[in-house]
């Protein structure tokens, strides 16, 4: 029985080692990496309007279909980190708000989508600041 039970650890060790090298799995460091665009409710593309806050206090409104289509589209293969222990801050350079209408749809900063928090992204920064400048056609 000594025999068979360290073989038996053996055999699980080299049967679990492949699976937590898997390729196909979407977390870095403890924290899920996702498209932006899995965060988007089902309607998403009912959006038309976006309005964006500056830290200044400045708002800006876009309604744009083709415009608001196509910063959707950029942004959502964007990839980000979520880490929801990240500790809260005390704001974002932009806050930009998506609305069907009257009612808000969806929301996000650099720093966190529909208030799940994520790592910093340059990459949406950027877009986000593209679009208040107008230079994101």
């Amino acid at each position: 029985m000594k025999f068979h039970l360290p073989m038996l650890f053996i055999l699980i060790l080299i049967a679990t080692v492949p699976a937590g090298c898997n390729q196909n799995n979407a977390s870095v460091g403890g924290h899920t990496v996702k498209q932006i665009k899995s965060f988007y409710p089902e309607d998403i593309h009912n959006v038309n309007r976006i309005e964006i806050f500056s830290s200044a206090g400045e708002r800006k409104k876009i309604e744009n279909k083709k415009l608001i289509e196509q910063w959707l589209d950029r942004i959502g293969e964007l990839n980000v980190t979520v880490d929801p222990n990240r500790e809260d801050h005390s704001g974002s350079l932009f806050t930009v708000t998506l609305f069907e209408s009257e009612q808000e749809k969806f929301r996000l900063t650099p720093t966190s989508i529909n208030r799940t928090k994520i790592m910093p992204n340059d990459e949406l920064a950027d877009q986000i600041t593209q679009l208040w400048d107008g230079s994101n056609t």
